[in-house]
């Protein structure tokens, strides 16, 4: 009976162990588990940026992506303990690190309808940022013909 209960201890740390490794390994991130069709604006875009910015997302890389992301915008924050979110306040991504915000609009095949942009910001102020530490980032396909 103590071997099965050595066994069974044994087995328990095994996998405890090889559950740590796939945590830690950038193995474990699959893009197309997240992926939908290629002009789906929320499920596929936006869904796809959310999970590369979100340092708690499944790729295990912490906030790596956020951070080249913010530096090739030329956005600098205070500190990266930040909040995101997808389709919060009908904006798309939303992203919250006191005293900045920052909305990423994402437009795929459709236009700006009914003064949303507008609508974004007067979101977030309510919130209660500043105008000085709101940025808003546009994104759409380039269509050179």
């Amino acid at each position: 009976m103590n071997n099965l209960k050595n066994l069974f201890s044994q087995l328990q740390l095994f996998e405890l162990k090889y559950q740590k490794i796939e945590e830690a390994s950038i193995n474990s991130f699959n893009i197309f588990s997240i992926l939908r069709k290629s002009n789906d604006e929320v499920n596929l875009h936006s869904q796809f940026i959310y999970e590369l910015l979100n340092p708690s997302a499944s790729h295990k890389q912490g906030s790596i992506f956020l951070e080249l992301f913010l530096k090739e915008i030329n956005i600098e924050l205070k500190n990266l303990d930040v909040t995101i979110y997808k389709e919060k306040f009908n904006i798309d991504i939303l992203i919250e690190s006191k005293p900045n915000a920052i909305i990423i609009e994402n437009k795929i095949d459709t236009q700006d309808h009914s003064n949303q942009l507008s609508g974004y910001l007067n979101s977030i102020k309510k919130r209660g940022y500043k105008d000085k530490n709101i940025s808003l980032l546009y994104l759409t396909r380039v269509n050179p013909f």
